[in-house]
């Protein structure tokens, strides 16, 4: 733990609050504060930092050091790089109160119980859904939540049940949440792939990817239960409950979804900012709103007092446990800006178009490179923010963003479920004390092969 926890939080608070200013000024003034912010952020936390973000922190440094030395950087490549690193140190911190919120809320366990507790005729589809949903608020938290409820109610029931059928229940349930989880990405704004995505590709917006993210969604749910059912006929399992917990308690978190959103419809339109700007200056507020509702007890005093006091005791000082994570994100995205430049873009366009590669082989072998390099480690962060970069400038080649657009999140999704480095298959693993290898490759590996086959039929196709 950090010597002075507040002082880290305090300096990502004020890497935070530059990242809102400029977004609402685009003032360099912000950049510079930015800088300092995350270089001060490494400096107390150092110690602390898991391996891999402090090689990825080193490497950022160096890469500029070597951009430097062949004259390569420019003040706007190194702005605009440690802009978005600032973003994405803001993004994890306005999502990480949202996440806070909905811990301590009984309506969200209210609401996980309803999801687990299904009949075997539907467990499947609403497990999948539910994570996808829940995800919204919890982000990969959702799986330690959703994962532990499982885990306990198979355990539970172990001295009544053949071990093998509680062994086939809980990788049955563990995919299902992971599948559901890897879709997130598809529908909901408030993800690190979409801000990373909308960001680098500011002539798109979520309404166009929207469409587009639901069908995949749909298909990608259609397919993971389609494999559940043939793996695993109705007849050979007996259902854990008798009957369904009722749905009806998901109509609250439900309405806090559709209300997050509204208002931060409201306040792109009147800020004239985009969506997911407002969406991480939004969640802030609601999820202190939220959390003085937990606390109400008639008394609006004693609740803002307990309110305030669970985020200047409670929050502040936790926030600097995502030291690695907020390393980890702000260096890739870092590393991501700075590649592209040393990059001959003309050269690899005239390569591309002597071989006489169209759109559609162009995206598909970013999709597999961006999906291989994540087996051997690298961030998908990084490998998306240069694809992201390079392939709208390919000379002789006009790429529709929107079609790089969904390459990238697709990408993406699948590698959150398939990578055994992914820290959601991590968490997933260690909430069901299942091998990460085994969860990634042999219980969702078949799928994971299907749907990048699918999609990579798909853009030969469609583009």
């Amino acid at each position: 733990m950090s010597l002075n926890p507040r002082i880290s939080a305090g300096v990502l608070v004020c890497i935070s609050l530059a990242s809102v200013d400029e977004i609402l000024r685009a003032d360099m003034l912000w950049t510079y504060v930015t800088g300092l912010g995350l270089f001060a952020f490494f400096l107390l936390e150092w110690p602390r930092l898991a391996k891999t973000a402090k090689a990825l922190v080193v490497f950022a440094i160096l890469l500029g050091a070597v951009m430097i030395f062949l004259n390569k950087m420019t003040p706007y490549i190194l702005a605009k790089a440690v802009s978005r690193a600032g973003f994405l140190t803001f993004f994890m911190v306005s999502l990480a109160l949202l996440q806070n919120a909905a811990d301590s809320s009984l309506m969200v366990r209210r609401c996980g119980k309803a999801i687990v507790h299904q009949p075997p005729g539907r467990r499947y589809f609403m497990l999948a859904v539910g994570a996808s949903f829940f995800s919204a608020f919890l982000s990969i938290g959702t799986i330690s939540l959703l994962g532990t409820m499982v885990k306990n109610g198979i355990d539970s029931a172990r001295d009544t049940t053949e071990d093998q059928v509680s062994e086939i229940r809980l990788q049955r349930m563990t995919v299902a949440i992971l599948r559901g989880f890897c879709t997130i990405v598809f529908w909901s704004p408030v993800t690190l792939t979409l801000a990373i995505v909308l960001t680098a590709l500011p002539e798109l917006s979520w309404i166009e990817i929207q469409p587009y993210g639901f069908i995949i969604t749909i298909c990608f749910l259609f397919i993971g239960w389609l494999l559940d059912r043939s793996a695993y006929p109705r007849s050979k399992l007996s259902p854990v409950v008798p009957k369904g917990a009722p749905l009806t308690v998901l109509y609250p978190l439900f309405g806090l979804m559709v209300l997050i959103f509204a208002l931060a419809a409201l306040l792109a339109n009147i800020l004239t900012i985009n969506l997911i700007s407002a969406l991480l200056i939004t969640i802030p507020f609601i999820s202190l709103g939220w959390v003085y509702v937990q606390y109400w007890r008639g008394d609006w005093g004693d609740a803002t007092l307990r309110s305030l006091s669970r985020a200047y005791n409670g929050f502040l000082p936790a926030l600097p446990n995502m030291r690695s994570e907020i390393s980890i994100f702000a260096a890739s995205a870092f590393i991501g800006l700075l590649v592209p430049p040393l990059i001959d873009v003309d050269a690899l366009g005239g390569f591309i178009v002597e071989f006489g590669l169209g759109k559609g082989w162009i995206l598909t072998l970013s999709f597999w490179i961006i999906i291989m390099v994540a087996m051997i480690g690298i961030n998908p962060i990084i490998s998306v923010t240069i694809a992201l970069d390079l392939l709208p400038r390919l000379p002789q080649i006009d790429i529709a963003p929107l079609s790089i657009a969904i390459m990238a999140i697709t990408a993406w999704s699948i590698i959150v479920g398939f990578s055994p480095l992914s820290a959601a298959v991590r968490i997933a693993g260690r909430v069901v004390d299942r091998d990460i290898v085994d969860i990634g490759f042999r219980w969702n590996g078949q799928y994971s092969l299907i749907v990048t086959a699918l999609f990579s039929v798909a853009l030969l196709v469609f583009t």
